[in-house]
């Protein structure tokens, strides 16, 4: 199973590896993990939320997205991350299958 890099991470296994001062133990752990199929990069679109978006939170229960701008990140062919608030503040990863249905109806528009 492939393993998806959180942002930042090889930078931290370099801190710590140099902080205990031992290289050999970076690089041992780096050819542990299965770096296929990892996305080393993440595309963020531009959209607008034209309608609410329902979703399932953590807990299982039903919100919504609110009309509004947003960014969109496909996590990966499964889920796509939804970012909205003033800040960015708040997020959610839907089925790739649900955001294509907001978009099929117009309730999510792709700016860019």
């Amino acid at each position: 199973m492939a393993l998806r890099e959180p942002v930042g991470l090889t930078h931290r296994l370099k801190t710590l590896a140099q902080s205990i001062g031992s290289k050999h133990w970076l690089e041992a752990l780096t050819r542990s993990i299965d770096w296929k199929g990892c996305p080393m990069t993440t595309i963020t679109h531009s959209a607008r939320i034209t309608r609410p978006v329902s979703y399932a939170t953590s807990e299982g229960r039903k919100s919504s997205i609110p009309v509004g701008p947003c960014l969109i990140e496909q996590i990966d062919d499964r889920l796509v991350n939804i970012i909205w608030g003033a800040r960015g503040q708040s997020s959610a990863a839907l089925p790739v299958e649900d955001v294509k249905a907001a978009a099929s109806v117009g309730n999510l528009v792709v700016l860019d």
